[in-house]
């Protein structure tokens, strides 16, 4: 075979690597924002309590300010993000030794759902609003704070520890996990420019100026990525599932996400804000 057609298929093999996973990051990162967020306007409306989604705040001029009210709402959160997390983890556990691209929205979907618990309560602990805004009303010392926010720092670097062979295991192709360098390649071409470059699509598609929340889930997204690089040579043998099919873009996931973003434009536009 020539080398120009070997160089072509192999760069064909990274586009498709690289936007398949840009795909369904964005878009179960938009599914598990959205529901988050959804889940807690409608229990901020069921109690009374109306709540800034911007910084996850109560404003002054809240119906309903009441300390059992502000707890269900903002344990809402959470627990919606819990859920999701669990629920597209024992999905992913399903689908691991299986072959086609339901691994990797699964496997994305179980990280963007515990990965925003996790940075939403570091950051709402820093600044009082959101989950912070519990254990301040009820009064956390500082030391507890401390210790909570340490706890989910470790708990995120513990989950992109545990996850490194899981990246490995959603490609397509054996060369991609070869040698050390393509290793490398993989995870900046595969994991991190789909999460950095995802994350300025989502600025663009949400306009939020609730920047220091999307910047810390971005951030902590990043720690749980740096792991695979540390196991860039930790695991000799990869079993990766035949799949018989010709390897692609997901296109009918591209016309889902791009059907989730309209409706979200429409929603915003109306004014109904998630």
């Amino acid at each position: 075979m020539p080398i120009d057609s070997v160089l072509k298929q192999e760069l064909k093999k990274w586009i498709i690597a690289f936007s398949n996973n840009l795909v369904l990051f964005l878009l179960t990162f938009l599914i598990v924002f959205l529901a988050h967020n959804a889940v807690l306007s409608f229990v901020g409306f069921f109690t009374g309590v109306k709540v800034n989604l911007n910084n996850f705040t109560i404003p002054f001029n809240s119906p309903n300010s009441s300390l059992s009210s502000i707890i269900f709402v903002f344990l809402s959160g959470p627990v919606t993000l819990l859920s999701l997390g669990i629920i597209f983890y024992s999905l992913f556990r399903v689908a691991k030794r299986k072959k086609g691209i339901l691994k990797i929205l699964f496997l994305w979907g179980y990280i963007n759902s515990f990965n925003m618990l996790l940075a939403y309560m570091v950051i709402g602990l820093l600044t009082d609003s959101g989950f912070g805004e519990i254990t301040w009303r009820l009064h956390f010392s500082d030391m507890m704070k401390i210790m909570l926010i340490f706890v989910s720092m470790l708990l995120i670097v513990l989950i992109g520890n545990s996850n490194s062979k899981y990246f490995y295991t959603t490609t397509f192709s054996r060369s991609f996990t070869e040698t050390r360098r393509k290793r490398v390649m993989f995870i900046i071409i595969a994991l991190l420019l789909p999460v950095v470059i995802g994350f300025g699509i989502f600025t663009l598609i949400n306009y939020s100026s609730n920047s220091f929340y999307q910047q810390a889930v971005l951030i902590s997204l990043i720690l749980l990525i740096i792991p695979s690089f540390r196991d860039k040579q930790a695991y000799t043998h990869i079993r990766l599932m035949r799949d018989p099919t010709k390897p692609g873009i997901v296109w009918g996931w591209v016309f889902v996400l791009a059907a989730l973003v309209c409706v979200y434009r429409f929603l915003l536009a109306f004014g109904i804000v998630f």
